[in-house]
């Protein structure tokens, strides 16, 4: 748009006083100049603008495909890690600790070693460990999503007790 108006020639106008040395008088000029424009009308320029155009719109299209892509990938790892922690949360470390129970009263009935209660119990641990990750990423990837959106999410974090 910037590059079109100069293809269009400009408008000259003039006008002044002149001096006639042969009759010694003074006149009023008038002057009009329209230049043509039959070799450079300007369309090279217009050309290069527009080429520029395309490429700045089909950049913006790479980056707009690039950003789906990495919203896409972030909200997948997003729901994977959910999944990990509510697993973790609802069933894993609840067996876990029943089978360290478990493991406790089989060792007071001497059914046991205390290496094996010891064994449940680091299990246990480990799991909590995973969960507290799992979390941990979690809300790394929900901070690297609204990072991407610019706002927050509507779904609330998960927590001890919510699903």
């Amino acid at each position: 748009a910037v590059e079109r108006p100069r293809g269009i020639p400009d408008l000259s106008l003039g006008a002044g006083v002149r001096w006639l040395n042969a009759s010694d008088d003074h006149a009023f000029v008038f002057a009009v100049g329209i230049p043509l424009p039959l070799f450079d009308r300007n369309r090279s320029a217009t050309l290069a603008a527009a080429k520029r155009v395309s490429k700045s719109e089909a950049e913006l299209r790479a980056t707009r495909v690039e950003l789906e892509a990495e919203l896409a990938r972030l909200y997948q790892e997003m729901a994977a890690i959910h999944d990990e922690a509510v697993s973790l949360r609802d069933l894993i470390i609840p067996e876990a600790e029943k089978a360290l129970t478990n493991s406790r009263e089989a060792y007071r009935q001497g059914l046991l070693r205390l290496t094996d209660v010891l064994h449940t119990e680091r299990t246990l641990f480990e799991l909590k460990d995973a969960h507290v990750d799992a979390l941990t990423r979690f809300h790394h990837r929900v901070a690297d999503l609204e990072e991407l959106l610019g706002q927050p999410l509507a779904s609330a974090p998960i927590e001890e007790g919510k699903k």
